[in-house]
């Protein structure tokens, strides 16, 4: 994912409600600890990290943000990356959707702490209210 806070919110979140998937839970908070936030996105970068490093040759990285935003657009980068046709346009199966339209500082109880601690670190980036530069290029590309 390509935003390590807003994964560990949906997990949180989907495990408290038991919607792991079609169903909102927008009305579900979570409490983090800024212990938790760190340990996770320390894990979500080494996990990430290894994975990217011993990768051989050319790569093509794309997001679950990425694919559920754009769709089709994510779809033909990837078959030009692999060289092939994209005769099919891809299809959102029913049960992909996109299952919280807040805001981080909306799902998480306690967003100002988490804010104060890492504000100056630069983790601060996972907190920010500025859209990413993904959601800006799909929203003008469409």
């Amino acid at each position: 994912r390509e935003n390590p806070v807003a994964c560990l919110v949906s997990q949180h979140r989907a495990r408290s409600t038991g919607m792991y998937l079609t169903e909102s839970y927008d009305d579900c908070t979570v409490h983090l600890t800024p212990a938790e936030v760190q340990d996770f996105i320390l894990k979500q970068n080494k996990l990430f990290g290894v994975t990217y490093q011993s990768a051989l040759g050319p790569k093509f990285e794309l997001t679950y943000e990425e694919l559920i935003a754009c769709p089709e657009q994510v779809f033909g980068q990837l078959c030009g990356f692999l060289g092939v046709d994209p005769c099919v346009t891809p299809k959102a199966l029913p049960e992909t959707v996109p299952q919280s339209h807040d805001t981080l500082d909306q799902a998480i109880e306690n967003y100002a702490e988490l804010w104060d601690a890492f504000r100056y670190s630069a983790d601060a980036i996972h907190f920010s209210h500025v859209p990413s530069p993904l959601q800006t290029a799909c929203a003008h590309s469409n």
